[in-house]
């Protein structure tokens, strides 16, 4: 688990984190914390929190990892947009479940790369229905490789009935597309990384 601080302190381009080291050497959450240099690193430590439950003692103190090994700080994306120069690709697909209830058809517009949106001639009616198809519940996106210059995510959600979202999951490639990562594809299924013929420039 990684935070950001939104001050101009010392620390507000270094991510703070949830490590190895705080684990197992952090004085607020260990009795007695083993004596003398803490033996071990700054890389991060899954967190699994179940919906609806919370996770205690959770600490967010070191902040001397090298912080290049990190997610990077995410950028805010506001307005009639679903992407934006610096964005994670991770992001665009999580705006675009979050625009489900926007009423905003232009902001999901922007969430696709222009040949995606060439290819599907109801693409436009599509983007005025998905943005009121929701809400998302129970959101999870998880990065399963990288295929020709793009991302490729499992998305599991829990989704109103809709033409949109059939089934338990769906596959989406995202990549770089004017100015800031788009959604390329999405399907059912994911293709063999040997037989994907999608590319991000």
């Amino acid at each position: 688990m990684i935070a950001y601080r939104n001050d101009s302190g010392d620390f507000a381009l270094t991510g703070g984190a949830y490590t190895q080291n705080t684990a197992k050497c952090g004085a607020y959450n260990l009795p007695t914390p083993p004596p003398g240099p803490c033996p071990y690193d700054h890389s991060l430590v899954p967190v699994t929190v179940t919906a609806g439950q919370t996770v205690s003692s959770i600490l967010i103190i070191d902040w001397f990892g090298k912080s290049g090994n990190y997610p990077p700080r995410p950028v805010a994306i506001t307005g009639s947009r679903c992407t934006i120069t610096g964005a994670a690709t991770r992001q665009v697909v999580e705006r675009y479940f979050a625009l489900s209830t926007s009423n905003d058809p232009p902001a999901v517009t922007d969430c696709f790369a222009q040949s995606w949106r060439d290819r599907n001639q109801q693409f436009a009616a599509g983007s005025e229905l998905w943005s009121h198809s929701g809400p998302a519940n129970n959101l999870a996106v998880t990065l399963l490789d990288a295929v020709n210059g793009c991302d490729r995510f499992r998305v599991t959600a829990q989704m109103p009935n809709n033409r949109f979202w059939t089934g338990a999951q769906q596959f989406f490639t995202v990549g770089p597309d004017a100015g800031g990562p788009r959604i390329y594809e999405v399907g059912t299924a994911l293709v063999n990384p040997s037989l994907a013929t999608t590319h991000c420039p």
